[in-house]
């Protein structure tokens, strides 16, 4: 551009750098209510979110497949249990329950293994009906020479731990007796022959494991 005077040149330019300057000072306005209305939504929703945990509890999603939405999850590990009441060595079913925090305090994924049986022990009346629970973990070689979680390869080995056993619930033909903390004697529940149906609950580091084995007391 020519110019027809050195003045005019320097209102032109004056004028040019006051215009950069508005414009630099409204989209800084611009940013700053964008900033505004993004704190303002964001604070809404985790309102909102805080809302709907304490009046409906945080969100349990629950699946036996081990991938959930293109996420990968181990399968669930949990200790090897023994169960004996009394002097008999009792079979079980479980249901294993592993929970992965997907958004803490509000969504949980739960990773479930189970085997379902229905298996019956038939055990004598007596006044010993007390119940024993110990637990183990085993490893066991991979094809790399590695011991790894898992007990289905080769040279496997056991290594006892504590686990903590949470509650206990006894029925009797569909009517619950008992539902509460963990009592291992039996006979404070157990009156009469019968059939009763027992659940167990363990917990493991994040892995918490229901017990579940029917007896016939003869």
């Amino acid at each position: 551009m020519i110019y027809k005077s050195e003045e005019e040149m320097k209102e032109k330019l004056q004028s040019e750098m006051l215009d950069a300057q508005n414009n630099l000072k409204r989209d800084r306005i611009k940013l700053f209510f964008k900033r505004i209305i993004t704190i303002i939504i964001v604070f809404s929703i985790l309102i909102g979110l805080i809302l709907l945990r304490n009046h409906y509890g945080e969100v349990e999603i629950k699946s036996s497949s081990l991938t959930f939405f293109g996420i990968e999850f181990e399968k669930p590990y949990s200790p090897l249990y023994r169960i004996e009441l009394g002097d008999d060595v009792i079979k079980y079913d479980y249901i294993n329950d592993k929970k992965y925090t997907l958004i803490p305090y509000f969504v949980n994924f739960h990773n479930i293994d189970s085997t379902n049986e229905n298996k019956t022990n038939t055990i004598k009346y007596s006044n010993n009906l007390s119940l024993n629970i110990s637990a183990s973990l085993c490893k066991s070689k991979n094809s790399k020479g590695k011991y790894v979680d898992a007990c289905y390869y080769s040279e496997p080995i056991y290594e006892s731990i504590n686990t903590s056993f949470e509650n206990i619930k006894i029925s009797n033909n569909n009517s619950v007796i008992y539902s509460g903390i963990f009592n291992s004697n039996l006979n404070d529940y157990i009156k009469n022959k019968g059939n009763y149906s027992i659940e167990v609950i363990s917990v493991y580091n994040n892995v918490k494991t229901t017990l579940i084995f029917n007896l016939e007391v003869i």
